[in-house]
This record gives C-alpha cells, sequence and structure tokens, in this order.
C-alpha cells in the first residue's frame, strides 16, 4: 500500500484488528520485543516509505460516518450515553462498520492512557507522590467508545427508553469493549462492570420474564 502503520503493543493490536481487517486498512502488530524500535528505526532510513505508528484517525477515518438526519436524530440518545460513561472517562461516538457482530469498538492514544496511568497513580499514592506526579500531568482527549449502529444490540441500545438498565447496558458494552481490547480493568471499570451486571440481572429476573406470579398457590385451589 505504500506505507506501514503499527500498532505498538498487543493490546492495541488487538483492540483495532477486527475492524481494521474488516475496513482493508493493514495495521502491523509491532507489539512484542524490538518490533516497534526496528521499525522506527526503519522509518529514519526510509523516510519516504511512510512508516509511522498506528493512530486514532487511521481507524475513525476508515468507519462509516452517519448521515447528517440519522445524527440529529440520535444525539439525544449519545448524550444519554455520555451522561452514562461520564465518570469513566470515555465519550461515545457512533459509526457504522464491520463486522456487524462488533458492538463497539475503544479507541485511545497512547499518551492518554500514560496519562490516565499517571491519574490513577496519584490518587493512589501518599501526597508527596501525588504532588511530584502532578507536575507531568495535562489534560488529554477521552477515548472513545464508538458504537456500530449496525449491530443489533447497539440499535436497541439506542432506541431503548432512558432510565437505569439503559445507563447499564451502555455501561457493560464499554466494559465489554475493553475486555476485548486486552485492557486491564482499573479500579473503577470493575465496579462499573460488578454494578451494570447486577442492574441487568436484577431487571431481566424482576421483569415479566423473571415474574412467578401466576403460579397457583394455596388460596387459589
Amino acid at each position: 500500500h505504500g506505507r506501514i502503520i503499527y500498532a505498538t503493543s498487543v493490546e492495541e493490536f488487538r483492540r483495532v484488528a477486527p475492524v481494521a481487517r474488516a475496513q482493508g486498512l493493514a495495521v502491523v502488530n509491532a507489539g512484542y520485543v524490538y518490533d516497534a524500535e526496528l521499525l522506527a528505526r526503519l522509518a529514519t532510513r526510509r523516510p519516504t516509505w511512510g512508516i509511522r505508528a498506528l493512530a486514532v484517525s487511521d481507524v475513525v477515518g476508515v468507519l462509516e460516518a452517519l448521515p447528517d438526519v440519522e445524527q440529529v436524530v440520535l444525539a439525544p440518545a449519545v448524550a444519554a450515553a455520555n451522561a452514562a460513561l461520564d465518570d469513566l472517562e470515555v465519550e461515545a461516538a457512533l459509526r457504522r462498520f464491520e463486522p456487524t457482530e462488533l458492538p463497539a469498538l475503544l479507541l485511545g492514544d497512547r499518551d492518554g492512557q500514560h496519562q490516565r496511568d499517571l491519574a490513577e497513580t496519584r490518587a493512589s499514592g501518599d501526597d508527596v507522590w501525588g504532588d511530584l506526579l502532578g507536575g507531568f500531568a495535562r489534560e488529554v482527549p477521552a477515548r472513545q467508545l464508538v458504537l456500530n449502529v449496525a449491530n443489533p444490540l447497539v440499535t436497541r441500545l439506542l432506541a431503548a427508553p432512558a432510565g437505569p438498565v439503559r445507563d447499564a447496558a451502555t455501561r457493560a458494552v464499554y466494559v465489554q469493549a475493553l475486555l476485548l481490547a486486552g485492557e486491564p480493568l482499573r479500579g473503577r471499570d470493575a465496579e462499573a462492570m460488578g454494578t451494570s451486571l447486577a442492574a441487568l440481572l436484577d431487571a431481566g429476573l424482576t421483569g415479566p420474564a423473571g415474574h412467578q406470579d401466576d403460579t397457583p398457590t394455596q388460596e387459589d385451589a
């Protein structure tokens, strides 16, 4: 293709591989020992070859944007999804892409992940260590949870009525995308997984399918 785009970690490659493959975007897995260093060195030796690390824009650029009318119709659902994901430092976006079996894709750059790791360390450390790390911290764009509107589950999610069940389902989709990307769960991610699963189980077990009210009782006999 006249260029080499590479993922610098196995987790990053796993995150984008299904979508990149379906869209015809060639990405090299350079997550193993020396791979990224060798490619970076090759880029300096062959500057005309177009060798560079994968960027979020590379993936977003091959995903089908929604028509303006559809974006306007779904804007309230996106706002609700962002409200449900606010404490997880992730923003929802809508695209249509293959494979349709994939509900969502989690995108984030390496610098952003580094800054989030710093924030987690600051939160769990003492004041002196936190102040020291604070000198390296800066504002970074939130990760993107790209919801696939071609996926039946996402279609139902966007059309669902507002409420705690829809919020729990949105957070569950985020956790699924996180696990598929092979990323470790932070404390807040693990909490989101537990609370969303509990909410969905409670809704399913207490809904019409979970009721046993029609079972004959002694009074009915």
